[in-house]
């Protein structure tokens, strides 16, 4: 149990830390395309101002290196929230969503798993059946 509630505040820690930052800004008004991954170095880059500006990716890429520099092992997950298309990060069936203002559990949300990533960058990505 102690463990559990260690790895959940350090989820929390990272996620509100990340969250507090973060200011929306879609890829189209930003980068002047309909999608686009920012790597870590320009997500560093842009929190020149203290402020995380970008889309649903660039907050669960962020958390990612958080999470990483920390030791957390975690994985990214494309979802559907209705018909759009959505990133967050996932940690043992946690999920950290700029949709939301706490962790929640991933069978809480109302979303379709589409698929997800490995735990490293670069690992190939494995599709989800839906619900799981």
């Amino acid at each position: 149990r102690q463990m559990l509630d260690s790895k959940l505040d350090k989820l929390s820690k990272v996620f509100h830390k990340v969250l507090n930052k973060f200011e929306y800004e879609p890829d189209l008004c930003k980068w002047e395309t309909t999608e686009y991954w920012q790597n870590s170095k320009e997500l560093k880059e842009l929190e020149a101002d203290g402020k995380l500006h970008g889309d649903c990716e660039d907050f669960a890429l962020s958390c990612r290196d958080e999470l990483d520099a920390v030791g957390v092992p975690n994985r990214l997950v494309f979802c559907l929230v209705g018909e759009c298309g959505h990133l967050v990060l996932e940690v043992d069936g946690w999920i950290l969503d700029c949709r939301q203002t706490e962790i929640i559990k991933r069978d809480d949300l109302d979303y379709t798993w589409v698929s997800i990533s490995g735990t490293k960058m670069g690992d190939p990505w494995h599709k989800l059946l839906e619900g799981k």
